[in-house]
């Protein structure tokens, strides 16, 4: 079923490229910050809050079925700031998970009037004194109003967490983005607690004094046909380091990187 037609969308563009002009897989996930329910008094619908999956087709963000944008490219979603939606004055929480890459996570006004807009376009100046929350002035050379301004809130680094050695080696996804472990055996990777959809978990793993050991991922992580085993560095103290991304919907962990031999 459509959005009533007095909601004001916006049409969110993006398009994302390696250095060498390769298109980017990966997930571009929208939210409302703090989940508002969303009144509509004039069409008597409440808007219910949710992920706004996008996925990346040669590299170019496009919609979830119903929200598309033009051409079959990019995502539609309310203005934060529509007069016609009550609470007024809401941002997105944004979520870029590429294959490859840290995960990054910002937060986004779209006010009224800035439609299309390409992430691309928003420019973060110097935080407003007092706030520590950086925001941008313009979009695509709109600048929005007090109650549509377009923030950014970088999500801080956590500290790498050591994990304790055992049989099975535990990881609370919650605490970090890094963690790191030396074998003291061969071991099993379980499947990490507490994750979020997109996040990005890498592993510092370290051959103890012996070397030769190995690392069994836990039933959740998902190998690529580039990488159909995980084979670490055998060479006593010399380190690897793996990489997964959490995909929610599917419940598995997508193993995206595995450096070896530092």
């Amino acid at each position: 079923m459509p959005l009533p037609g007095n909601v004001d969308l916006i049409e969110v563009t993006g398009t994302f490229l390696s250095y060498t002009g390769a298109a980017a897989t990966g997930t571009v996930t929208f939210r409302p910050s703090g989940d508002p329910w969303l009144k509509n008094t004039s069409a008597d619908v409440i808007l219910v809050p949710g992920n706004i999956p996008c996925t990346l087709e040669d590299g170019e963000l496009v919609g979830p079925l119903g929200a598309v944008g033009t051409g079959g490219k990019g995502v539609l979603l309310p203005a934060t700031n529509d007069p016609d939606l009550a609470p007024n004055g809401f941002v997105y929480d944004v979520t870029i998970a590429l294959s490859g890459q840290e995960v990054q996570a910002y937060s986004v006004a779209l006010p009224t009037g800035t439609t299309p807009v390409d992430l691309a376009d928003l420019a973060p100046v110097t935080p407003v004194e007092g706030s520590g929350t950086p925001i941008v002035t313009s979009v695509d050379g709109v600048s929005p109003s007090s109650t549509g301004a377009v923030v950014l809130n970088a999500k801080r680094q956590k500290a790498p967490v050591t994990l304790a050695d055992a049989a099975t080696i535990n990881t609370d996804a919650s605490l970090a983005d890094l963690f790191r472990v030396t074998l003291g055996g061969n071991r099993t990777l379980a499947n990490p607690s507490n994750p979020v959809d997109g996040q990005m978990l890498r592993w510092e793993i370290v051959q103890d004094g012996t070397g030769g050991r190995t690392l069994t991922p836990g039933s959740k992580f998902v190998l690529g046909t580039d990488m159909p085993s995980l084979v670490l560095t055998s060479t006593a103290g010399k380190k690897d380091i793996l990489g997964a991304v959490y995909n929610q919907a599917a419940d598995k962990w997508y193993v995206v990187a595995l450096a070896k031999g530092f």
